[in-house]
């Protein structure tokens, strides 16, 4: 099997542009992945890469067909139907052409930044309710405090500050009864 072939039929979607930066290989999972038919872009300007990143794209191709290193990194991806795609792209050469593997991350960015949203609501929630969270060690070494209860200590949130508060709550003997017995479900 000769490597065109083999980029051919590769699961990941492989673009490659020859010296003129027109479209000379476009396998199938490219086709799956941005939209347009291979016979539709061989011989043209990638569709596929938006004004934004032309550059950034332009200088890996030019070092894929200098021979440089494999790049890899974070970019950006228009599909036939005008959605964006984040991808990480890595650069290649087979002598010929500037080869570029594209991987699609765009619904991993989505859960990225959903997951970062609900920590940070969940963050503001725990400021403002009036109880406090701790952590402790599996030998019930307390680590940390958080939420609006420490105010009432006197505590403001930070590290230093809460951790003396609840040094000086785990000292008085009735809260550390207390404490014990919440923990071994009294």
């Amino acid at each position: 099997m000769t490597l065109r072939r083999f980029l051919d039929s590769f699961p990941l979607p492989v673009v490659g542009v020859d010296e003129a930066r027109r479209v000379a290989l476009w396998n199938a999972a490219a086709e799956r992945l941005l939209g347009w038919p291979a016979a539709e872009v061989l011989g043209k300007p990638d569709p596929s890469v938006p004004a934004v990143v032309a550059a950034e794209h332009n200088t890996m191709w030019d070092a894929a067909l200098r021979g440089d290193c494999a790049v890899q990194r974070e970019s950006l991806r228009i599909r036939r139907d005008g959605a964006p795609l984040d991808v990480v792209i890595t650069t290649a050469t087979d002598g010929a052409l500037a080869l570029m593997f594209i991987f699609d991350v765009t619904e991993q960015r989505a859960k990225e930044e959903q997951l970062a949203e609900r920590e940070n609501h969940l963050r503001l929630m725990l400021e403002q309710l009036p109880a406090i969270i701790s952590t402790f060690e599996e030998n019930l070494i307390f680590t940390s405090a958080k939420g609006g209860g420490l105010r009432a200590l006197g505590g403001s949130g930070s590290s230093a500050t809460t951790r003396a508060s609840m040094s000086n709550i785990a000292a008085d003997p009735a809260i550390a009864i207390s404490n014990d017995r919440t923990i071994s479900g009294q």
